[in-house]
């Protein structure tokens, strides 16, 4: 329901949710199931971030490119890419918090 709140792209993104050993909770996304580390708690903020992430960069680099999305953490979005030789970069996202990207 909160996801439909923040936007109903974001709802229709949304393709599974699981919780995993210690309650730990992974959303799975409809375009190419990338999983989400959402963890616990914060759940408005966190779709927040993650329908921020998504418009902002994933629009631009491609859903295909991710291996997957952690956003347990307060103040960034740990991403892991497919495909890159790099290792780990930090970019800005539209929300003006840091978003660390491991790539490789």
């Amino acid at each position: 329901m909160t996801a439909q709140h923040v936007s109903d792209d974001l709802y229709r993104r949304i393709s599974e949710i699981r919780i995993e050993r210690a309650r730990e909770v992974v959303l799975y996304t409809a375009e190419y199931g990338v999983p989400v580390v959402f963890g616990r708690g914060d759940v408005g903020i966190k779709l927040v971030k993650f329908d921020s992430f998504w418009r902002e960069i994933v629009s631009h680099h491609g859903a295909h490119e991710l291996a997957y999305i952690d956003l347990r953490f307060e103040d960034q979005v740990v991403v892991r890419w497919n495909h890159d030789p790099v290792e780990i970069q930090t970019t800005k996202a539209a929300t003006g918090k840091s978003i660390k990207t491991k790539k490789g």
